[in-house]
């Protein structure tokens, strides 16, 4: 049988969304069928894997064949993961000042469309592009080295919906509580990798230079890892990932 991860409400087979609150049902995250597909996101100690001989291997095995144990990684303070972030940070720059070089001019095109006379306006229009550009970088600056760290406990998930325009459109939100007793909440729209890898009772760390930013404590319990870097889902013996070549935190 599986189970909605979010009220706990039986699903029917093949199920897409809980009836009862809404929530999508995640194949690989449900209890039941989708544990003989292979590693689950949900956690499940006894997940397959092929050995190195082609036969199944339990999770808990892998993760000793690994040397994997509970624990926050050491990486971050390292050359090669303080490198990638510098790297991830100055692509981040590089796209934002191409933007801007780009949304300028086509604004002030725009402007100049539908008031040809008004100079001030084009002139505001490309101002303002060039303001917002310049504080979302101060943004991402700040973040990278004003914000601060801290440690806590996934202590729920839900799905709720927000008004976009004339539509709706789901928001998956991660509920923490964090060691000293402070509430904090991790919104996540059309994609939402977070709510997928983190489970109610899970100790994590925020890292607010990532851009997925929560480090599970206890890794033993999944056969994946969430990059910090683009947000992909890697088998947990990599040591970096294959996607964007960067880092894991392990």
């Amino acid at each position: 049988m599986t189970y909605c991860e979010n009220c706990g409400t039986e699903l029917a087979p093949g199920a897409g969304f809980c009836t009862a609150c809404g929530a999508e049902a995640f194949g690989e995250r449900a209890t039941g069928e989708s544990q003989a597909n292979g590693v689950s996101r949900a956690g499940d100690a006894t997940a397959l894997a092929a050995g190195q001989d082609g036969r199944p291997m339990l999770l808990r095995d892998r993760m000793a064949a690994a040397g994997i144990t509970p624990g926050f990684s050491e990486r971050m303070e390292t050359d090669e993961f303080q490198t990638a972030m510098k790297k991830a940070d100055r692509t981040h720059v590089i796209v934002l000042a191409a933007t801007a070089v780009l949304l300028a001019p086509l604004l002030v095109a725009i402007v100049s469309v539908i008031k040809p006379s008004n100079v001030g306006a084009l002139v505001g229009a490309g101002v303002i592009v060039e303001a917002i550009i310049i504080c979302i970088i101060v943004y991402m600056l700040a973040k990278r080295f004003g914000g601060k760290s801290w440690d806590g406990q996934v202590t729920g998930k839900r799905v709720s919906r927000e008004r976009s325009g004339n539509s709706t459109r789901r928001v998956f939100i991660t509920e923490f509580t964090t060691d000293d007793g402070r509430k904090k909440k991790h919104k996540e729209r059309t994609l939402h990798p977070t709510y997928d890898y983190l489970n109610v009772g899970d100790r994590v760390r925020y890292h607010p230079q990532l851009s997925y930013p929560f480090e599970k404590y206890d890794k033993t319990t999944d056969g994946l890892l969430l990059c910090p870097f683009c947000g992909d889902f890697q088998e947990i013996e990599n040591d970096s990932c294959s996607r964007c070549k960067k880092p894991l935190l392990k």
